[in-house]
């Protein structure tokens, strides 16, 4: 068993996928005039990284105000704060996107028929972490199999009591890991989406043997998920899965592993709900 290695996310914006891709086509009767055009600007470069972080805070909020205009609470409210090491902020929101992005969750559709041999896709959501010419790769985030004592000779004692969730089925002698350390850049971590990190195992125990932080906030996973670019657009296609942006506090709550609370703090019989619920929610209230 090996740790999986910390995949080369780019600095650009992320790619996003969508089922089909229009194409221009010339019209009768041979190539159209040519215009002139003033020079195309540069693509994006490792600087936008930040823009684009921003441009995801302005989302969310933009549809959390559309929602309050209507009259409608916000989509999904979240307990606990993410302050201190933790980037990202304590803000709580989850919505709709129109496509597959790095950073992005893929959400399975509550009725959609999994063939058997990946019933393990019911109620799954995978943080999608990364989206390419080869297809779509990323990390179930809500199926635990049980305690790191089983795989305690790859984590180290000091993880032996963290939760252990299947991350995928693909390469399932591989572990990953997630948090919200952002101290970890550079020291083999590397950030999915605004204040989730991933890799920097070495870091991390290190970290965790100095008391600079603590054992809970760290989440492994066993195995990844893998698309083909095909294989994506027609489950897509299908319906299988809903696409959805959340905030840091909703995908790894401090500390790691809780659940998140119901919208407007909860009470009842249930006052919680897994991850699954609230962003199947969200997706659905989202305006």
């Amino acid at each position: 068993m090996a740790f999986l290695p910390t995949p080369s996310l780019p600095g650009n914006p992320p790619r996003r996928l969508a089922a089909t891709t229009p194409r221009r086509v010339a019209p009768p009767g041979g190539d159209p005039p040519r215009r002139r055009h003033s020079p195309r600007p540069p693509p994006p470069s490792a600087s936008a990284a930040e823009p684009l972080h921003e441009w995801r805070r302005f989302r969310a909020a933009l549809i959390a105000a559309e929602a309050a205009a209507a009259g409608t609470p916000a989509s999904v409210s979240s307990g606990g704060g993410g302050g201190g090491a933790h980037a990202g902020g304590t803000a709580a929101w989850a919505h709709s996107v129109p496509t597959v992005e790095a950073g992005g969750c893929l959400v399975a559709s509550p009725a959609y028929p999994w063939a058997l041999g990946r019933r393990h896709l019911a109620r799954a959501v995978v943080l999608v972490t990364e989206v390419g010419p080869d297809g779509v790769r990323g990390l179930i985030v809500n199926h635990e199999l049980g305690r790191c004592e089983a795989v305690k000779g790859m984590v180290g004692a000091e993880f032996q009591h963290n939760r252990l969730y299947l991350g995928g089925d693909v390469s399932l002698g591989t572990i990953s890991i997630l948090h919200r350390r952002s101290s970890l850049l550079g020291a083999g971590a590397v950030e999915v989406c605004p204040g989730v990190f991933l890799g920097g195992f070495n870091a991390s125990r290190a970290a965790v043997a100095a008391a600079k932080a603590e054992a809970a906030e760290f989440r492994f996973l066993r195995g990844y998920m893998r698309w083909s670019t095909a294989a994506m657009a027609t489950e897509l296609t299908d319906g299988a899965w809903r696409t959805v942006a959340a905030a840091p506090d909703v995908l790894l709550p401090p500390p790691v592993g809780e659940r998140v609370r119901r919208p407007g703090g909860g009470g009842g019989k249930h006052p919680r709900r897994g991850l699954w619920e609230t962003l199947i929610a969200s997706s659905a209230s989202s305006p």
